[in-house]
């Protein structure tokens, strides 16, 4: 799946880990980066729906 930002801030973190940890800290940087992992390699948003944290509303 192709990922798109509206803002600029978080296309910067998600780009930049070091930025990351550096404003959100290592545990949410790393979230975030597994969050954003998972959507890359999932092919629609049917397949995050079964991933941790995956309740879509």
């Amino acid at each position: 799946m192709n990922i798109t930002f509206a803002d600029k801030k978080l296309k910067n973190w998600a780009n930049d880990n070091k930025l990351a940890v550096r404003k959100m800290g290592a545990k949410r940087a790393g979230l975030f980066q597994q969050r954003l992992q998972d959507m890359t390699d999932s092919i629609s948003f049917a397949d995050l729906e079964h991933l941790p944290g995956g309740s879509i509303n």
